[in-house]
């Protein structure tokens, strides 16, 4: 649309000057276009100055919120971190629990069940090379190996050399076992008494703490372990060192005087029913006899106590039916229904004898048959 002032003005610019009136007009709306001019500049301005403040104050929330989340990122990772250590440290106390209330000995430990079973084994071999194979180079005293058949309750009408060797070797455990439990039943004060002084009050110890730990509250699976923990841990202290010779004197060794003692008593007693006629032979094999009792002592008295069960040893009795499962020896399976136990030379070692569901076998009994 057509301005009116403006062309009030054309017109007037061919005729006379404008009356004052036009010319108050025009200024006034000069004015008022600067004033127009001025207001859109400064709301131009204003608005520019609140979009910046905006912008800067939606940079600074920004800034801020990365802040936030790069302080937030920060406290996940420590939290991580310390959740993986927590994580560790369980699953240490789970291990050390787990080691703690486990009676299973270590693989490389000596009284584990492989290594006493293997030792079981050679306690047997050992046994054996003691009492000889009664052939050449050694007298076999008929009269006093009879007299021995009738005390182990064996009927024969000859003498077998096979079941005189098991014979034998079963006098040679008894006689030690019967010297050790003299040795445990003495009163005698003093200072080669050490081992007695130990075991006699340890069992009853034991079974007072392992009481205390089951009939008093406020126990534990690691409390209710501990007694047997001791027990594996004393029984394995005395089958390594109990009867072992004496130090004295800072230097000085010197045997065991109830191995010294035992020693003799045991080559006596065999003697009376075999003689080793060669001289080298002889002392080489009575040479052997220490640690010989010392092994039948630290199994029979000792390391299979350190087992959990404890391990058992058993006996088989004369004209018991043979049972391939816990016992050894030499006949023909065809026939193994009818036979029966004729002498039993070395005893099972297992836990749990009594009971065939549950029964482990660690050695089985050598027998002879009949």
């Amino acid at each position: 649309m057509a301005d009116p002032i403006a062309n009030l003005e054309t017109q007037r610019t061919d005729e006379s000057p404008p009356p004052r009136t036009t010319r108050c007009y025009t200024f006034c709306r000069n004015v008022l276009i600067s004033i127009l001019s001025c207001i859109r500049y400064r709301s131009v301005q204003l608005y520019r100055k609140a979009t910046s403040k905006h912008i800067d104050e939606n940079k600074n929330s920004t800034d801020d919120s990365n802040v936030q989340i790069f302080k937030l990122q920060e406290e996940i990772e420590l939290l991580k971190q310390k959740n993986s250590s927590l994580r560790d440290e369980a699953s240490n106390y789970q291990v050390l629990l787990s080691s703690i209330t486990s009676y299973r000995l270590a693989d490389d430990d000596q009284n584990n069940s492989v290594y006493l079973t293997e030792d079981i084994n050679k306690l047997y071999d050992r046994i054996s090379k003691f009492v000889t194979n009664l052939k050449k180079g050694v007298n076999l005293h008929k009269h006093e190996v009879s007299v021995l058949m009738q005390r182990y309750n064996i009927t024969t009408k000859g003498l077998e050399i096979q079941l005189v060797k098991e014979v034998l070797k079963r006098l040679v455990i008894d006689t030690i076992i019967n010297m050790t439990d003299t040795y445990f039943r003495s009163d005698k004060s003093d200072n080669f008494q050490l081992e007695r002084d130990i075991i006699n009050p340890l069992s009853p110890l034991l079974n007072n703490f392992h009481k205390l730990s089951n009939e008093r509250s406020g126990s534990s699976d690691i409390i209710k372990a501990v007694p047997t923990k001791i027990r594996q841990q004393m029984y394995m202290i005395l089958g390594n060192l109990a009867f072992s010779n004496i130090i004295y004197e800072e230097e000085k060794i010197l045997e065991h005087p109830f191995i010294s003692n035992s020693k003799n008593e045991l080559i006596s007693t065999i003697n009376q029913y075999r003689t080793i006629n060669d001289d080298s032979k002889r002392t080489e094999i009575e040479n052997q006899v220490s640690a010989l009792i010392r092994d039948v002592i630290s199994i029979f008295y000792f390391r299979r106590y350190t087992q959990e069960p404890i391990v058992e040893y058993m006996w088989i009795e004369n004209n018991k039916p043979v049972d391939p499962l816990t016992m050894d020896g030499i006949w023909n399976d065809d026939d193994i229904g009818d036979l029966v136990v004729k002498f039993c030379s070395f005893p099972l070692f297992g836990t749990e004898l009594e009971n065939p569901d549950k029964m482990k076998i660690y050695t089985r009994a050598r027998v002879i048959t009949d």
